[in-house]
């Protein structure tokens, strides 16, 4: 049987004072349009989705 090796350990990636953060930039939409409505079409429907399952 043959063993791989061991994953690499978190912490030299996470304490790296040069990574940067993993943020997503929701206020700047970039972009096609259509991909923009879309992304808000989805995000609303999202948010009456779990409306709808909370009152439920």
């Amino acid at each position: 049987m043959i063993s791989s090796p061991p994953p690499p350990d978190p912490s030299e990636y996470l304490d790296d004072p040069n990574r940067k953060a993993l943020e997503i930039d929701i206020e700047a939409r970039k972009g096609p349009a259509l991909f923009r409505w879309l992304t808000v079409l989805m995000e609303h429907l999202i948010a009456a989705i779990l409306v709808a399952l909370i009152v439920s």
